[in-house]
């Protein structure tokens, strides 16, 4: 009987973001079903054991039948200067092309791929439009990146949803929803990241104006969905919050999430707190620090969102705007 070919799985997996760890888990669910062997190109630091069979490997192996681009931001750019993605430079190392000679034509795809900003870096942009011009079957996950694709002429290209989405992923997840018990008082998950490429005011802004929240009787607890947001968790110390962060010690994916969501709102600057919002039915305001998240936050049709112009009591109104209307908008959550 000849052995099925190996499918390896490329993204950002080690950098213990609580969303690309979600991807990982929900791609890995979703090829399991080509009944390959599924390994991870470079390294993954999720230690959930649904993924006990999942292994890893720092280079392609010899049996390998098809790399898979798994889901998330994995190619973008902002300027000239600035260096490549980490996913980008595996591609374009010129050390990492030769080696991949030895395994000449295997097949690249993208699932659930959100691509940009790529903002002035026009080589960059180039580069990437042509790997993604290389793959038959390009699945973007919103309207920004499918815009790309259409620019750049990538024929294989479709749009459709985030990987977390798919019944592969829910499927295998207990369920977990909104559900605030209807005598308590209402409250307000906030999720900020690091985001150097807007006004360095905005980190402020927002916390400013969750005090103005506060003052109205309104609870807020704050979340980082990663370590790498250096700048944003010192802010948060700094004014003695208490943040809930992922990864955290004996916390897996479900536990964290239903922490997320048992609060009346979630006002979210990272795409998978959006994401994680509407699997469980919970109203969500994005931070537009970007495109995507503006789309993401338009699902929900009465739903204001929080621009970085917005001053801190503009932020204040259009959360305790929401806060009023919060059945309007979880039933349109739940459409």
């Amino acid at each position: 009987m000849t052995r099925s070919r190996s499918i390896a799985l490329r993204g950002n997996f080690d950098e213990s973001n609580f969303g690309d760890d979600a991807l990982l888990l929900a791609s890995s669910r979703l090829l399991s079903q080509a009944q390959s062997q599924l390994y991870v190109l470079g390294s993954y630091s999720f230690p959930d054991p649904r993924l006990e069979k999942v292994e890893a490997s720092n280079e392609l192996l010899s049996d390998t039948g098809l790399i898979v681009h798994g889901g998330g931001t994995q190619f973008f750019s902002f300027d000239e200067s600035q260096p490549p993605n980490l996913v980008q430079t595996w591609i374009l190392d010129p050390l990492r092309l030769a080696k991949r000679r030895l395994l000449p034509g295997v097949p690249r795809i993208g699932i659930g791929l959100g691509l940009g900003p790529f903002g002035n870096n026009t080589r960059q942009r180039s580069e990437i439009a042509n790997l993604l011009k290389t793959m038959p079957f390009v699945w973007v996950r919103d309207d920004d990146s499918m815009s790309f694709c259409n620019r750049e002429n990538v024929r294989g290209a479709f749009r459709s949803a985030d990987l977390c989405f798919t019944s592969a992923f829910r499927e295998n997840l207990p369920a977990v929803s909104s559900q605030p018990e209807s005598n308590t008082e209402p409250s307000v998950a906030v999720v900020l990241r690091d985001w150097i490429y807007s006004s360095p005011h905005w980190y402020s802004d927002v916390t400013q104006a969750m005090e103005k929240v506060r003052a109205e009787g309104i609870s807020v607890e704050y979340f980082s969905f990663a370590p790498t947001d250096q700048e944003s968790l010192k802010l948060l110390v700094q004014n003695d919050e208490q943040v809930v962060c992922w990864p955290g010690p004996d916390t897996d994916l479900e536990t964290f999430w239903q922490r997320l969501v048992k609060h009346s709102l979630i006002v979210t600057a990272r795409y998978h707190g959006g994401v994680f919002a509407l699997l469980s039915e919970t109203p969500f305001l994005t931070i537009n620090i970007e495109p995507k998240l503006e789309q993401l936050g338009s699902q929900i049709s009465n739903a204001e969102h929080i621009d970085l112009t917005d001053n801190p009591g503009q932020m204040s109104e259009k959360i305790l705007s929401a806060l009023r209307r919060i059945p309007v908008l979880k039933e349109d959550t739940s459409s």
